[in-house]
């Protein structure tokens, strides 16, 4: 019989805590153990000694050691509830940082499997926003009195005098031949569904050829149809077509003509009103121009000169940018614009079904297609695990760290 339970017992048995069964059964016990004999025999000599030994006072400030170093002790708490919180959470953690990962891989992991697709589409032309070129009424006066100095008596004559020489906007309207005309912006939009794509190209840019026009941009995607059984790939292209404004009516039924016509539309925007105010704006302009350059032969001061200077460089760059809205709008008056789409289709009437090929060959075909699919599929799963390495990697370090630690100070 074990002697662990009886040693335990010793002390109880010489402070005579035992009941009169544990008394008697630990008695018995003695009698037949020599190891707990001898166990008896050394506590009782040692409880002998206590008795007999005097008690020590304690030394100065115990009380206040002893509570010092338990405050100590008590401090470490809230790192003992961190640990105990990851403890008890410890899935809960794991499967958080799971979803963060899937999270930040899911995107770039769609794309590379094809999931998401992008199709570029051709720029056109457009005009400028009208709001921003339209500015109020050319200033009347230039406020000389303003930046100038007023005991310059013949520089602000000068500058009067320049305001003087201004022509009135009805008057340059008159005199300008050129803005009697409108100003017309054509637009067309044409979808066309045609047999053979190659040769719609070659007669558009005949046709383009032998009206001057050219076609500004172009894409062409691929895709697929099932005719007869079988995918066959077709071309569909988009055309930014540019032709001149006189041409264009000839132009546009000659494309009607290429194929059968899905969606057509025809819009033209009147610029004639933007496009004589920003002209006689920009001859304002020009006037105050060379009225500024005749008061800057006559400035004697230096801070005249740089006034006027400042006062030419804005006037000449306001000017630059009417004069590039005017020369935007004579472009798009000049050759107008034709958005061309052309989808190449087969005619199913013309294609001859086969009565039966029979279902190995069906089966055959279909397992073909679909272990290309698969390989696809592997390969695009494969390029997105390699690019999501440098993402990954860092994660799983972390995951590691963080488990060794928790791991560390559960054994601890």
């Amino acid at each position: 019989m074990s002697c662990q339970k009886y040693n335990d017992n010793i002390f109880a048995y010489l402070n005579d805590e035992l009941n009169q069964a544990e008394r008697q059964d630990f008695e018995n016990h003695l009698e037949t153990c020599s190891n707990c004999q001898s166990e008896l025999q050394v506590e009782t000599a040692i409880t002998a000694q206590l008795k007999d030994s005097a008690l020590q006072n304690l030394p100065d400030g115990y009380s206040a050691e002893l509570s010092a170093r338990l405050a100590q002790q008590k401090k470490p708490a809230k790192n003992n509830k961190i640990i105990a919180f990851s403890r008890r959470y410890q899935k809960w953690i794991i499967a958080a940082a799971a979803c963060l990962i899937l999270f930040v891989s899911a995107p770039a992991l769609l794309d590379n499997l094809g999931v998401s697709n992008s199709y570029d589409q051709a720029k056109s032309e457009e005009a400028p926003q009208y709001g921003n070129m339209v500015g109020g009424a050319v200033e009347n006066s230039i406020e000389s009195s303003e930046v100038l100095d007023g005991n310059n008596a013949e520089f602000k004559k000068s500058a009067l005098l320049a305001d003087t020489e201004k022509p009135a906007l009805g008057e340059q309207r008159d005199s300008t031949t050129d803005l009697q005309a409108r100003k017309l912006v054509k637009r067309g939009n044409i979808s066309l569904v045609v047999t053979d794509y190659d040769e719609i190209s070659q007669k558009i840019e005949v046709l383009l050829g032998g009206a001057n026009g050219y076609i500004e941009n172009s894409n062409v995607s691929v895709y697929q149809r099932n005719v007869a059984n079988r995918s066959i790939d077709y071309r569909q292209g988009n055309m930014t077509l540019r032709v001149p404004s006189d041409q264009f009516k000839t132009v546009y039924q000659a494309l009607l003509q290429l194929g059968e016509v899905a969606y057509q539309e025809q819009t033209s925007e009147d610029l004639t009103n933007i496009y004589r105010d920003t002209y006689n704006e920009v001859k304002n302009l020009e006037v105050r121009e060379q009225a500024l350059r005749r008061i800057m032969e006559k400035a004697d001061q230096i801070k005249d000169i740089i006034a006027v200077e400042n006062e030419l460089s804005r006037v000449r760059g306001e000017i630059n940018r009417l004069t590039g809205n005017l020369q935007q709008w004579d472009r798009l008056v000049d050759m107008a614009t034709i958005h061309l789409n052309v989808a190449e289709q087969t005619d199913d009437s013309q294609v001859v079904q086969p009565i039966d090929e029979g279902i190995l060959g069906r089966a055959q075909r279909a397992f073909v297609t679909s272990m290309n699919k698969l390989i696809r599929v592997l390969e695009n799963a494969f390029v997105g695990f390699v690019g999501l390495l440098p993402i990954v990697i860092p994660v799983i370090v972390i995951i590691i760290i963080a488990l060794v630690v928790i791991k560390y100070r559960r054994k601890k």
